[in-house]
């Protein structure tokens, strides 16, 4: 039995290299992706021991030399959707990233190591320009300020992170939050817009 289950690892690992290949994409060593999973163009990258799960999409198109890079040990649940959308997102080891989670890196998305993200997130580094109240907004183009996660944070199922937001390291958002202003380090924030509510560190620190 222990030699059948090798032999289908180690088919599985092969099976993922050549699915790779055909896409462009670089992977380290055991990297495994579903065969219901999809890899999109040539600028992608996967680390060693990254497992991407059943109906994921990673679409790496850009000018960049790496559009999407996944850390080592990470781990893409079901259908989770990781776009760099002309830009990039690195995403770094150890990092979890639950179902139906969509992530897009229009102006660059940093995800540090050590992160929780639950199902049903959504992470967006662009957002609609609406200055001008004369103009419809779908003609006034775009603003794209970039995302950063640092590492050592989970982030609740259906949390939303907009555009320009920065959420510190060791941080906790709450389920259903929508952040929309930077976090610091080792807060606990949670709401819709975001707010802090307490501190890791120091209990009684709250807004």
């Amino acid at each position: 039995m222990r030699l059948l289950e090798n032999l289908s690892w180690h088919f599985r690992v092969r099976y993922s290299r050549a699915k790779l290949r055909l896409s462009g994409a670089k992977s380290g060593h055991g990297c495994l992706v579903s065969p219901k999973s999809r890899v999109i163009g040539p600028c992608v990258e996967f680390g060693d021991a990254v497992l991407i799960d059943s109906f994921c999409t990673v679409v790496g198109h850009s000018g960049s030399n790496v559009a999407v890079r996944v850390g080592d040990n990470a781990h893409l649940w079901p259908h989770v959707m990781l776009d760099s959308a002309q830009g990039s997102i690195s995403i770094g080891s150890n990092v979890s990233i639950g179902s139906f989670t969509e992530i897009y890196g229009h102006g660059g998305c940093i995800i540090g190591d050590d992160r929780q993200i639950a199902g049903h997130c959504y992470i967006i580094s662009t957002n609609h320009a609406f200055d001008d109240p004369d103009t419809p907004i779908r003609l006034q183009g775009s603003v794209s300020k970039g995302v950063v996660l640092e590492d050592d944070c989970w982030l609740g199922h259906a949390v939303t992170i907009l555009d320009g937001v920065t959420v510190g390291r060791g941080s906790v958002i709450g389920a259903c939050s929508v952040v929309t202003r930077n976090i610091p380090p080792f807060c606990i924030a949670v709401g819709n817009p975001a707010r802090v509510v307490g501190s890791r560190t120091k209990p009684e620190c709250a807004e």
